[in-house]
């Protein structure tokens, strides 16, 4: 009998054109604009904060004295005593120098210079965004990836803390720039001129000298050397990205939507005289809601999987563990199934001049999303309004979503998963309660 309610929902809602709409057409819309708009502006410059950076700088100078480097430059008629007094390069500190610290960047970034055991406490404290990395063989590679034909790879590693995306795609913006131009042939001329010829004891001859010898050895474009960067994530947990964070922000929204559906068919049951018949035929009012109940979990549940696999198919974008993920889908269709049996109670004691449903889908559904975070991150409101935002249904379900998509192990989301049940006992409570009380509706 219960099943033969949740069914009768389902089908209303398969055939109900405008709630797929709703909750199917709409979120996937606005997922794809947002992620492509919004999404984008996470990583904008305008009117944010200072974006801290530690540099971990193990990497010894290079040098023109390595046997490979002689072995070479003697090969091609280069001037051996000259270069073997030459200074010693560091092209981290060109990196600090002419990157972190230009003129149009000096206010937008604050790097420090510390050891990787001093950078990453300063991530686990959420002192800095992000931790760029460079081994010791770094500046050696760099030189000998210049001049020798050999293609290396000279990897740096960014280390990214997993809840400031914005800043790290800022701070990988500008590694990336700095390594690709590290692998142009103009800079491999040029800038090894330039720091040749700030050397007093060189002079003209030597610059001449390597210029030739560059020109000579200049490399073709599938000889270039490679300069890879290797993203790392703190405790094992990965940044989010903009498509992925509005996957998950709609897909808690509309959730509510959903919830509000089952509602309005109940309020649609009782005025055609449906709801009279299915307690003539000796059906309980508990029969009733629990077939919602179950209807309401199934239908959020399948929505969920509908928005994610689009998503993933659209956007090829990952979502971390699918076992994780799929628990957390239960869970929080559990809950919006527990809001669906309150909002079709309060249909039944309601008044027929009081619409509950068209109040929460057009007032309360978009000032609960905004408030748990569905349209901007939480983290930027108030820890008041954050400790609200992550306290609902939808902000608790966010930050869960969230959790599982940065690697977050199932036992340190508790936080998340007693707030979205909390949120289910109290609906289901108050739809108890106000049943309870007008005993009429039995």
């Amino acid at each position: 009998m219960i099943w033969t309610h949740a069914w009768k929902d389902i089908k209303r809602m398969l055939k109900d054109k405008k709630a797929l709409l709703i909750i199917l057409l709409m979120p996937a819309l606005l997922t794809i604009l947002l992620g492509f708009t919004v999404g984008q502006l996470m990583s904008s410059t305008s009117e944010i904060d200072t974006i801290r950076v530690a540099v971990v700088h193990n990497a010894e100078p290079a040098s023109f004295k390595e046997p490979a480097v002689q072995q070479f430059l003697a090969g091609q008629g280069g001037a051996d005593s000259a270069l073997s007094e030459s200074a010693e390069l560091d092209f981290v500190t060109l990196f600090t120098e002419q990157v972190l610290e230009n003129d149009s960047l000096k206010d937008l970034i604050d790097y420090e210079i510390v050891s990787l055991e001093e950078a990453n406490a300063q991530m686990k404290e959420d002192e800095i965004a992000s931790i760029i990395s460079f081994p010791p063989t770094f500046n050696q590679d760099v030189l000998e990836g210049m001049i020798l034909p050999e293609t290396m790879d000279v990897p740096i590693t960014l280390i990214q803390h997993p809840d400031q995306a914005w800043k790290n795609e800022i701070v990988s913006s500008l590694v990336t720039t700095f390594s690709t131009q590290l692998s142009t042939s103009i800079l491999k001329k040029d800038m090894l001129l330039s720091f040749m010829t700030e050397q007093g004891n060189l002079g003209e001859e030597i610059g001449m000298s390597i210029r030739n010898m560059m020109e000579e050895a200049k490399f073709t474009d599938n000889q270039q050397a490679e300069i890879k960067i290797e993203k790392a994530s703190i405790n094992g947990l990965t940044a989010i990205s903009g498509l992925q964070y509005y996957t998950a922000g709609m897909a808690v929204m509309f959730m509510l939507y959903l919830a509000s559906f089952v509602s309005l068919y109940t309020k649609d049951e009782i005025r055609n005289k449906t709801y009279d018949r299915i307690r003539a035929s000796k059906s309980s009012v508990w029969h009733v809601l629990l077939g919602k109940f179950t209807g309401a979990l199934l239908l959020t549940f399948l929505q969920f999987i509908s928005l994610f696999v689009l998503a993933k198919v659209i956007f090829q974008i990952g979502f971390g563990d699918v076992t994780a993920l799929l628990l957390v889908m239960l869970i929080v269709s559990v809950s919006v199934a527990c809001l669906a049996v309150f909002l079709s109670a309060m249909t039944m004691v309601s008044s027929e001049g009081f619409d509950i449903n068209n109040l929460f889908q057009n007032v309360l559904i978009p000032f609960l999303a905004m408030l748990g975070g569905s349209f901007i991150k939480t983290a930027s409101l108030p820890e008041s309004i954050q400790l609200i935002g992550n306290s609902i249904l939808n902000g608790a379900s966010l930050q869960a979503f969230l959790h599982v998509m940065q690697g977050m192990p199932l036992a340190e989301m508790s936080a998340s998963f007693l707030a979205i049940g909390m949120n289910g006992i109290i609906f289901i409570s108050l739809a108890f309660l106000l049943l309870w009380q007008k005993k009429e509706v039995f």
